[in-house]
Parts: structure tokens; sequence; C-alpha cells
């Protein structure tokens, strides 16, 4: 797909390592080796988390807690790709074909073209947070002063990311290998995580834009000569039910990933906000705040895209219903106007998003998501 589009570049490549961009011929291989990755940190670091559980802080447990849910999201996002790829692929097909007939739209062509550059600028934003919270954890983490890992003395080196190994791993040259891939892991998971919220978001950029031309062109219909009105609203309805078909593919390739995105961004909030608030006037708070805000920040942003996006689309589908009660319905003859009063209602029926049937994501979502948050951190202040 081309880089000029919504689908961006920084898209299109994370969909290639990942193995689910559609011209790409290594697939299969290409899963296989994210999936062992993927598996091989995430059994890691549930071992490390079950072996020493009983001799940690809390703050430290949360700690390890909130990055394996924010590897074992991305992960399980990956896998709802792979799995709903003929849903994907649809999705791509039609937006790919709405551009390659970008001339057809005529003068409202700016619509879309408007869309690709902000579709570009929530990339390169979310790239910019996901990356300096992938930098500033492994910083804080291996050289700034903290609690060390249970049975190792305070000289001794850290791992980025608190694992067991079945083999010994503090030795060098073993240990800087480790260190190495680690950090070359977190950030390909930082940079897979950041790309699928800015997939969301180009792929609801473009049903807006779409929503767009066809409101214009609907206000439209009234200035054309009665000859020409019932081919242009024909056209009209088979353009809303192209923008209802992507909106409802994005919402079922969306649906289980929402819920996994939705839930984990409470936990991971409230997690590290604990962190953040228990490391006040400690001694070791500099360094939790390095390491931990801009991870709080990085889940922030990606609750707050989530949640967004679900409220554009239902604030562009509203704008359908809007302008065909506006429109000068009465200089139509009858037969025009019962195929607007169609479209009319059809379009009462708001395209939204949900995490798993249970929560509309909108921005009310997103409020619900930072009050849950602060609930759940005022109850470890108390247990602690």
């Amino acid at each position: 797909m081309s880089s000029n589009t919504v689908i961006t570049y920084p898209i299109v490549l994370s969909l290639r390592m990942i193995g689910a961009e559609p011209t790409s011929s290594r697939t299969i291989l290409q899963r296989v080796i994210c999936s062992f990755l993927m598996m091989s940190s995430l059994s890691g670091q549930f071992w490390y988390c079950a072996s020493y559980c009983k001799n940690e802080e809390l703050a430290d447990i949360l700690d390890s807690l909130s990055v394996i849910l924010s590897n074992g999201g991305t992960f399980v996002k990956m896998v709802i790709i792979w799995w709903n790829r003929r849903i994907f692929f649809k999705a791509l097909t039609i937006i790919l074909e709405d551009w390659n007939n970008l001339d057809l739209t005529g003068r409202n062509k700016h619509f879309m073209l408007d869309k690709a550059p902000v579709s570009l600028r929530i990339s390169n934003s979310l790239i910019v947070v996901y990356s300096a919270t992938c930098i500033f954890y492994s910083a804080s983490t291996l050289f700034m002063p903290d609690e060390t890992e249970v049975g190792l003395d305070p000289s001794e080196r850290k791992l980025l990311l608190k694992m067991r190994f079945p083999f010994e791993v503090m030795v060098s040259p073993v240990y800087e290998v480790v260190i190495v891939a680690q950090f070359l892991l977190e950030f390909f998971i930082a940079f897979t995580a950041a790309m699928f919220m800015a997939l969301l978001a180009a792929l609801v950029l473009h049903v807006g834009s779409q929503v767009d031309i066809l409101c214009e062109e609907l206000m439209d219909v009234p200035k054309y000569r009665k000859e020409e009105r019932l081919l242009s609203i024909k056209t009209l309805v088979v353009r809303h039910q192209k923008i209802i078909y992507l909106g409802e593919n994005i919402r079922d390739l969306f649906i289980n990933i929402a819920l996994v995105q939705y839930l984990s961004n409470i936990l991971m909030i409230c997690f590290l906000g604990f962190m953040l608030v228990n490391s006040l006037g400690t001694e070791n708070g500099p360094s939790v705040v390095v390491k931990c805000f801009p991870f709080y920040v990085a889940a922030n942003c990606e609750a707050f895209v989530l949640c967004y996006t679900g409220e554009y689309l239902i604030s562009k589908s509203e704008n359908v219903h809007r302008a065909a009660y506006d429109m000068d319905w009465y200089k139509l003859n009858h037969r025009d106007m019962q195929l607007i009063l169609l479209l009319l209602q059809r379009s009462q029926k708001e395209l939204t998003l949900s995490a798993g049937k249970f929560v509309n994501l909108s921005v009310e979502a997103f409020a619900n998501i930072l009050k849950a948050s602060a609930s759940y951190i005022s109850i470890l202040l108390a247990m602690s």
C-alpha cells in the first residue's frame, strides 16, 4: 500500500514485521519468529514472578506485572490480527480501492488528502512517545540506583526485564547478549504497540473522510437537474452502504483488541500510578519517576487514542443523519424523497467501536478508565 495514504509507511513496516502485510510472501515464517520471541520472553517473566512473588515488595511485583501486561497485550493483539486476517485484508482492500479511485471523487477529494498527513502525525507522535518510554525505562533500570532483583547482591548486574533463564545469565558475554536482545525485543514491542493504535486511527480517519464526501455530495443533490438526481442518489446510497460495511469490518476486527487494550490500560495505569505515588518522598523516588512516568504517559495516550477513535466514529456517523435532514429535500420529487428517507433511517444507527461488546468506546469511556484506575490506586495504597 502506498505510503501517501492514511496507511502510513511506519504502519506498513510494522505489519510486515509481524507477518500481517497482505503482499508479504513470508507471513508464516514471520509469525513463527514473532510467536517464539514473544512466548519465550513472557515465559521467562512469568517464571520470575512465580518464583519470587512472595519475597518481593508490592511495588516490584507491580512493576513486573505492568511490563507483562504491556508485552502480553501486544502479543494477544498480534494473534487477533492473524486470526482475523480476512476481515483485515477486506478493510485494507476497500481503502486501497478508494485511494486508487481518488481522481473519481471530484472536488471532494481533499477530504481524503487532508487525512493522510493527520495519520502520519499520529504515527510519528506515537512512535516518539513509545520510543521515549522504552529508552527511559531501559536506562533507569540499568543505570540508576534502584532496588535490585531478589537473590542478587547490590553490586551485581541487573537485567533490563526481570526474567529467569534455564542457564547462567550473569556471566560475560552471555549477559551482554541478553541485555541487547531484551532491549531490541522491547523496542520492537513498543513500536508494534504504537502502530496498532496508529492503524486503528488510520482506519477510522478513512471512514471519516468517506463520510465527509458523502455529506458534501448529499447536500448538493437538490442542485442537480431532475434527470441526474436519481443516479446521484443511487450512487450515494451505494457509497453509504460501503461506508457501513467498512465500519463493521473495523468494529469486528478491533472488538477483541479493544477489550484487551481497555482492560490492560486500566491495570497498567493503576499499577504505574501506585508506583509513582508510593515513591514520593523516598530515596528511590527520582529513579522510579524516570522509569515509570513515561510508561504512565504512554498508557494514558494509548487509552485516549483507543477511546477517541470511537468518539470520532460516532460523531462522523451522526453527520450523515444531520446532512440528510438539513438538505433541501423538499425540492425533490416523490421517488427521490423516498430514497433519501431510506438513507435517513439507516443513518440513525450509529457506527461504533466497542470493547468486547461491553463498552462503547468514547471520551466517557476514557474518563471511566481514569476513574477506575484511581479507585484501584487508593485500594493498593490502603493495602501497602
